[in-house]
């Protein structure tokens, strides 16, 4: 499931987590705690241990911001998604309990600048969608793709080299 979102598939069908349940259901899931120690089980065949995880999740977070930020542009979405990075999903991860050790490590600060990047030239694309043509846009929005996967694939070499664990490769 992680790597299928890592490539952009928000959607799949399978049993390869859980087998398909209704949002009541989902949530009950999601709070037993029996769940996530499967889940672990499961990741660490492949390879991934719990502290990876949680880049693994806050990436998904941030892949899924910027499928919402090109919806929204091309006129699917009806709303933008959070623009401010440190209210975004990956941007409250960044500040979370699991990621504190790191904020002094300038391999962590590195990302911290190319999340707060992503979201300036996010701000700008929004300012600019009133004005601006659809390629024009569109070309904006390329340049955000771009540097979300510079910072995708700096997040995996950092997972590679810090953890010490084999993930698949960032494409």
């Amino acid at each position: 499931g992680i790597f299928l979102l890592l490539q952009g598939c928000q959607y799949a069908q399978g049993y390869g987590i859980a087998r398909p349940m209704n949002a009541d259901q989902l949530v009950q899931w999601i709070a037993n705690p029996q769940s996530m120690k499967d889940n672990l089980r499961i990741w660490r065949r492949y390879g991934y241990d719990s502290e990876a995880l949680p880049w693994l999740y806050a990436l998904c977070e941030h892949n899924a911001w910027i499928n919402d930020l090109k919806n929204f542009i091309d006129n699917i979405k009806p709303t933008p998604p959070e623009i401010s990075a440190d209210l975004c999903y990956f941007g409250k991860w960044l500040h979370e309990k699991p990621f504190h050790a790191y904020s002094a490590k300038a391999w962590f600060r590195k990302f911290e600048t190319l999340h707060k990047h992503l979201h300036r030239l996010a701000k700008e694309l929004l300012d600019y969608r009133m004005r601006e043509s659809n390629e024009s846009l569109h070309a904006r929005m390329e340049a955000i793709e771009t540097l979300h996967q510079e910072m995708v694939k700096s997040i995996f070499l950092h997972i590679r080299q810090e953890i010490k664990r084999t993930l698949p490769k960032a494409s």
